[in-house]
């Protein structure tokens, strides 16, 4: 794998391991925990497919935290960013086709797409390019002002 995807594994590696434990509360005793079942993925059909897996899980963890509180998702990204583990607000970012769909329209529609995009502007280990958290930030004042 080239040295970017190397490094997407193991960003996603840590973070469906804390979500598996912090999240969905599986011990990491338990044989069901990514921590036990990854190995195995990687040493059956290699770690380019684990790696597709990886990324399903994200989304899955990504998806799962969607109705979360903006005091919740607070909480989990300062957890994750303790352990040096990307944050759920940037996970969402790079991951979540809702980022992607209200980035592409320009505005935000709903109260769950704006705590998602504050998330994202509040978090400041995301890595965002100023012209993006601009055009976040622009957003979040059309909505805060009733459209």
């Amino acid at each position: 794998m080239s040295p970017e995807c190397e490094q997407e594994f193991e960003e996603l590696r840590a973070f469906v391991d804390f979500c598996s434990t912090n999240i969905f509360g599986l011990s990491p005793d338990n044989p069901a925990h990514v921590s036990h079942t990854l190995q195995g993925i990687v040493e059956k059909f290699g770690k380019s497919k684990a790696l597709n897996g990886l990324r399903q899980a994200a989304n899955d963890a990504i998806e799962a935290t969607g109705g979360f509180s903006p005091e919740r998702v607070a909480q989990l990204d300062s957890a994750l960013q303790e352990k040096g583990i990307l944050t759920l607000s940037e996970m969402r970012r790079r991951h979540s086709s809702t980022y992607k769909r209200i980035l592409k329209r320009g505005h935000i529609k709903t109260e769950t797409e704006y705590h998602l995009i504050n998330g994202i502007v509040v978090d400041n280990t995301a890595l965002l390019m100023p012209p993006e958290r601009t055009s976040l930030q622009n957003m979040l004042i059309a909505y805060e002002n009733g459209g």
